[in-house]
C-alpha cells in the first residue's frame, strides 16, 4: 500500500509492525548529489539464518540525477574490482615465485 512517498508493508505480526514503525521514524535519506529526499523504490523481506532482514531499495525523484549517481556508483564499482584483480595477481606471482 502507498502512503506518501514511501511504500508501507502489510505487517503480519506485532513485531513486523514494530519493524514498519521504526522504518518510517527515519528521519532523513537525502539523495548523495542533489540532497532531495531520496524515495524508497521497493521494498522486500528474507529470512536469514531465522533473522527477517528488510530491503529497501531508494532512488532520487530526479530520474536524471539518479542517472548520475548510478554511473558514478558503476565507476567506483569498477574501480575497486579492479584493485582487486591486481591485489590477487600480485599473490598468485609471489605464490609461484615460491615454488
Amino acid at each position: 500500500m502507498i502512503v506518501g512517498d514511501h511504500l508501507e508493508v502489510e505487517a503480519k505480526d506485532k513485531d513486523e509492525e514494530d519493524i514498519n514503525i521504526m522504518m518510517q521514524l527515519m528521519v532523513s535519506n537525502p539523495c548523495v548529489r542533489c540532497g532531495k529526499e531520496r524515495i524508497t523504490v521497493r521494498t522486500y523481506n528474507e529470512m536469514v539464518a531465522g533473522s527477517l532482514i528488510i530491503h529497501s531499495e531508494t532512488s532520487c525523484p530526479d530520474f536524471e540525477c539518479q542517472a548520475v549517481v548510478n554511473k558514478k556508483l558503476e565507476k567506483e564499482r569498477l574501480q575497486r574490482e579492479r584493485m582487486v584483480n591486481v591485489v590477487q595477481l600480485r599473490q598468485n606471482a609471489r605464490g609461484k615465485k615460491k615454488e
